[in-house]
């Protein structure tokens, strides 16, 4: 699991370590692949990349045949990440969706549900959560001319 928190550092002795981080972020990397960011409403979100191939669900049901991306709004113990709010493909996300590449713009915030208004993630929290899933993301495919 991967947690950023802003202006926090990691406790000594703890089997938690710490790594490079995103600017004005102290990102703790932990055996699961989630990101924990707390957005400026102070809302902390969960997101986990679910590697293609990989299991996904409330009870793991599904095999995704490309990777995912899932969004927890961690104020409520629904499942291990909080409660599930989102999942998107991480191509659409980076803009580097097989039929067309728009990458996020700077400062591009993400309503995850229309119908609840804490489940929104500002520009700049967005802006570390796409940095961070660049990392995870293969590389764009290539597009010929015709």
């Amino acid at each position: 699991m991967v947690r950023a928190y802003p202006d926090r550092s990691v406790a000594a002795g703890s089997d938690i370590a710490a790594t490079a981080h995103l600017p004005g972020m102290t990102e703790i990397t932990t055996p699961d692949d989630v990101l924990v960011v707390t957005a400026s409403s102070g809302i902390d979100f969960g997101v986990r990349v679910v590697e293609a191939g990989a299991t996904y669900g409330l009870f793991r049901l599904f095999e995704a045949d490309r990777a995912l991306v899932e969004f927890y709004d961690r104020r409520y113990p629904h499942t291990e990440h909080g409660q599930f709010v989102s999942r998107y493909e991480l191509d659409t996300l980076l803009g580097n969706h097989r039929l067309w590449s728009v990458p996020p713009a700077p400062g591009q915030g993400l309503t995850l549900h229309g119908g609840v208004p804490d489940w929104v993630i500002d520009g700049a929290t967005m802006d570390r959560v796409y940095a961070w899933l660049r990392g995870h993301a293969p590389a764009a495919p290539e597009v010929s001319a015709a």
